[in-house]
């Protein structure tokens, strides 16, 4: 079988020397690629900069993936026309959109990465992009760069719809009280429109083993969504309401977030690197994929300089070593608070449950199963265990201190992650 190899490009200086984002100016990248699905991105951008901010576009000519005896027909020739053509969609785009242009930085390569460099190197406060299109053909032919970049940038991605003229009116902030969550809630002040609508939308996991869905249960998730709403700096004017559902999350949010009419759901992400990988049935994900309207997407804050090797997973393919693995999970970190979700292939992924202590975990070989223990922080009584069955892979996924941060268990239903919790104040 002939290999098929990467067509070899110079890259493009920027057109217009960009702004560099300072500490108090606010900078909007807009990622382009010169159709109209996403002008709504440069006229969204613009409104969000103000007499303040900044736009600064950018757009990338992907690399072509060409057999050996194909080179000669993809000169440095036909490259060059490519990326004159892509500068001239997008300028014509900012002239309907905008009236006039703005920054304009041209590049080659593998867009989802090129536009988080950019975004790194420009100290972006947000990218701005079309949200795409929907279904299968746009997941086959790699036509999610939306989705790409909010698994890849480490700023907030505001992925519009391609009729959004306006800054959002309706908003629906999906609470797991998690920090992205709280970061994308405190983000989505920031981009409302005067007098908009905010709903602080918890979706809590279906009946299961671990809790029942009872008075107490909802009391207790409303009083800790009011907590959320009173801690934060409501603009005059905007009214903020929690709504407590059940259910498949990103289901339930969109079913809300289109009775409730509303043209934004704010939401945290799992950010980039392996974790993403982990989590490729995320809300985010799945939001991007079936929203009807706009959505923005915040990852974890980082917190150390940018580095290529932030963390690391260590993958156990032998299942002789399952019992030795998890015992050193277990003695590293009993007792840490943690996140249990579920990714099922046909449901999608949900958090089974948040706030237990980890107990420990085992593997039992003659059934193919493993055990993971929980209990109540505050109450050694209440526990409650989580069998997996049919167990085809484990990962361990550890940060630069060699701190293990998730679990992942795979096995013939999908696959069972355990995210430890590091102490985070929310607020």
């Amino acid at each position: 079988m002939t290999q098929q190899q990467t067509l070899p490009r110079r890259d493009f200086q920027p057109l217009i020397p960009p702004t560099t984002n300072t500490a108090d100016a606010k900078l909007f990248l807009v990622a382009s690629d010169g159709l109209p699905d996403s002008d709504a991105a440069f006229a969204v951008a613009q409104l969000l900069a103000g007499t303040s901010g900044s736009v600064v576009g950018v757009a990338v000519v992907d690399q072509i993936n060409v057999m050996p005896e194909s080179q000669g027909f993809f000169s440095e020739e036909f490259e060059t026309t490519r990326h004159i053509q892509l500068q001239r969609d997008v300028e014509a785009q900012m002239k309907r959109t905008l009236g006039s242009q703005v920054p304009l930085e041209l590049h080659g390569g593998d867009p989802a990465r090129v536009i988080a460099q950019t975004a790194i190197r420009t100290r972006a406060t947000m990218i701005v992009a079309g949200i795409g299109q929907h279904g299968l053909p746009a997941r086959l032919f790699g036509n999610e760069m939306a989705l790409r970049m909010m698994r890849t940038c480490e700023c907030p991605v505001l992925a519009v719809t391609h009729d959004m003229r306006h800054l959002p009116r309706r908003i629906v902030a999906a609470i797991d009280f998690s920090e992205p969550s709280i970061r994308a809630l405190r983000l989505a002040l920031t981009v409302a429109a005067p007098g908009a609508v905010l709903f602080l939308v918890h979706v809590a996991p279906r009946d299961s083993q671990l809790h029942t869905w009872n008075d107490t249960y909802k009391r207790n998730m409303l009083e800790a969504l009011d907590a959320v709403k009173q801690k934060l700096d409501l603009p005059a004017g905007m009214i903020a309401e929690s709504v407590l559902l059940q259910g498949d999350p990103a289901t339930e949010l969109l079913s809300h977030a289109r009775s409730a009419n509303a043209d934004l759901i704010a939401t945290g992400s799992h950010g980039r690197g392996f974790v993403a990988r982990l989590l490729v049935g995320s809300v985010a994900a799945q939001l991007v994929r079936s929203s009807f309207c706009s959505v923005l997407a915040v990852p974890q804050a980082i917190t150390r300089p940018v580095s290529t090797s932030t963390s690391k997973a260590t993958h156990v393919a032998i299942p002789a070593e399952w019992s030795a693995l998890l015992d050193d999970v277990s003695r590293q970190n009993g007792g840490r608070l943690s996140v249990l979700e579920v990714h099922d292939p046909v449901i999608g992924a949900q958090i089974e449950e948040r706030g237990y202590s980890f107990m420990g975990a085992s593997y039992d070989p003659y059934d193919g199963r493993v055990q993971l223990m929980f209990a109540m922080h505050d109450n050694l009584r209440r526990h409650f265990t989580r069998n997996i069955d049919g167990v085809s892979s484990i990962d361990v996924l550890q940060n630069e201190e060699a701190r293990d941060v998730a679990l992942r268990i795979g096995n013939r239903r999908g696959q069972t992650v355990l995210r430890f919790q590091s102490e985070v104040e929310l607020f």
